[in-house]
């Protein structure tokens, strides 16, 4: 993973990934990938212009490859070049995208959250809604010396507690993956 395709590598900065990505496959729209910012200034400063409101300031992907294999148009209404297999190098966080459908679609991370809002938005990404909402207000509770529940009435269901219980788990396990 690397910023803005490594900038002009000028400096040795430049070409240092930012991260690294988990997760490439084909979906129905084309390339979708996961991935992870290094604890790193860059990585941190990337994670920021991600999250910003109203609307991010970096959130374009773009890959960088090898044309293994392709075709050159000879039509003027073709595309100059047809791209039949290729070698994907890197894949970078960029400003502006050669193709403005390739998009980062969602940034977590749990150290960036300031409200429970914040929590709130976060979980309701990994679980059911219902089950985030249990969540947060029984954190409430706690964090307000009331861990029984007791001005919800008690431990609450059983049944709806270990539900709330296996969507936190799930939502661990997609985050730490």
């Amino acid at each position: 993973m690397l910023s803005q395709h490594g900038g002009w590598g000028m400096t040795s900065e430049d070409l240092t990934p930012v991260g690294s990505w988990l997760d490439l496959a084909e979906d129905g729209k084309g390339l979708a990938v996961e991935g992870e910012l290094a604890d790193i200034e860059r990585g941190r400063d990337l994670y920021t212009l991600m999250k910003m409101k109203p609307r991010p300031a970096i959130r374009g992907l773009s890959i960088g490859y090898y044309a293994r294999e392709f075709e050159m148009g000879s039509k003027p209404d073709e595309p100059r070049r047809r791209l039949k297999r290729i070698d994907v190098v890197e894949i970078s966080l960029v400003t502006f995208p050669a193709n403005r459908k390739a998009r980062v679609s969602g940034v977590k991370g749990i150290e960036g959250m300031k409200s429970i809002r914040d929590i709130e938005d976060f979980l309701c990404e990994g679980m059911p809604k219902e089950h985030a909402l249990a969540f947060i207000s029984q954190f409430k509770r706690i964090c307000q010396g009331d861990p029984a529940g007791a001005s919800g009435g008690g431990q609450g269901d059983p049944a709806v507690l270990k539900q709330v219980a296996e969507s936190i788990r799930g939502a661990t396990q997609k985050l730490a993956a």
